[in-house]
């Protein structure tokens, strides 16, 4: 079979991949997936670019087409980034396709298909160490991320392959063997890449649905359900410290602020917990202003971290013009039911809270804290 029938079967492949992942992206309404589509799109029009200026338009064959290629892998790149919102849009790497337009006619190729292939190499390398990398950023419990990055470092190890033939053999028998491998290697890399990037955006979605079902949406804390399930399974491990805590004149920031101040006086909360939060402690709103921490780790360090969150949460609430702080209970326990624990350190709370009443401490000048 001669290489231009090859490259004739790997265009329409491409051209069927590039309708059904934009098939698939309409029904899915997957920004990844359009991008993904567009990019084989791109590579289809690039392929058959090729394919036709061998005989009519030679630069179509060796400009052209490959820089709709490059541009291909750039729309990859691009829809990668989908998969983790709030990624701006990047369009510099489209001056590398169009440099080539410019590049591949100058005088120094000319009747030398394999200096092209040479020097094409590297960029078409570059790209697939691109997407290898967004890929890997992709959520890490998504673990089709590893297959869809070693695909992408296993394309780049064959552009790396075709540069250095090309340099260090270079032969008629050299280019005519190139012509044959590159779109077999191709047929092979965009069939198994259509798959894993579909079974990517499918683990994506339900990685964030089960985010989403385990966090509050507010703080960005474990909601409740999810604190009590993971704060359980901890407890039979090791002994552990539990607070619970709330915002301080919490109705008052409502009454004063309306509830749009109260909303951010809880999302200030979640942001400096989690900022404090440490590798295996867990923290969740269990209530409308009432949060619950657990600390591997004994009592004294649970009062260090409460203090440190109070000192950082009051600080950022006056910044914004509220007057509030935290208020903690606190209690050690090992192997006892979560409610159980979060029930004697709630009650902790509201001692500490009563005694600072009586004792007439200015809001929120300190914290109490309380254990049994």
């Amino acid at each position: 079979m001669p290489p231009a029938n090859l490259f004739l079967i790997l265009d329409i492949m491409t051209w069927v991949g590039a309708l059904l992942l934009l098939g698939v992206s309409t029904i899915m309404r997957s920004a990844t997936l359009r991008y993904w589509g567009g990019a084989y799109l791109a590579g289809a029009i690039g392929i058959a670019g090729v394919v036709v200026g061998v005989k009519y338009w030679p630069w179509a064959a060796y400009g052209l087409g490959p820089a709709l290629v490059l541009t291909g892998y750039w729309l990859m790149w691009m829809g990668l980034r989908q998969l983790r919102p709030g990624r701006p849009l990047v369009l510099w790497p489209v001056l590398v396709a169009a440099c080539w337009c410019v590049v591949s006619d100058w005088r120094i190729f000319a009747h030398n298909e394999l200096l092209r292939f040479a020097v094409f190499s590297p960029a078409g390398f570059l790209c697939m160490v691109a997407i290898a990398h967004e890929s890997l950023r992709i959520p890490a419990r998504v673990e089709v991320r590893w297959l869809l990055a070693g695909l992408a470092l296993l394309h780049a190890a064959f552009y790396a392959a075709r540069s250095l033939c090309a340099l260090l053999f270079p032969s008629p028998d050299t280019t005519q063997l190139w012509l044959y491998i590159t779109p077999t290697e191709a047929i092979l890399y965009e069939f198994s890449d259509a798959f894993l990037i579909l079974f990517a955006v499918l683990a994506t979605r339900q990685d964030t649905l089960r985010t989403q079902a385990h966090t509050d949406h507010l703080t960005g804390l474990l909601n409740r359900r999810r604190f009590f399930e993971l704060a359980q399974r901890v407890l039979q491990d090791r002994p552990c410290a539990v607070l619970v805590f709330d915002v301080d004149y919490f109705k008052t920031v409502n009454d004063t602020h309306g509830h749009a101040g109260g909303d951010e006086v809880l999302r200030v909360l979640g942001e400096v917990c989690r900022a404090h939060l440490r590798k295996g402690d867990l923290i969740g709103r269990v209530g409308g202003d009432e949060f619950a921490m657990l600390i591997r780790d004994d009592e004294d360090a649970a009062r260090r971290i409460a203090a440190r969150i109070r000192e950082a949460f009051t600080s950022a609430c006056q910044a914004r013009g509220y007057v509030t702080g935290v208020t903690f209970g606190v209690i050690t326990g090992e192997a006892a039911p979560i409610e159980t624990l979060l029930a004697a350190a709630d009650a902790e709370l509201y001692i500490a809270k009563r005694q600072r009443s009586l004792q007439s401490l200015p809001a929120p000048a300190s914290i109490t804290y309380r254990h049994g």
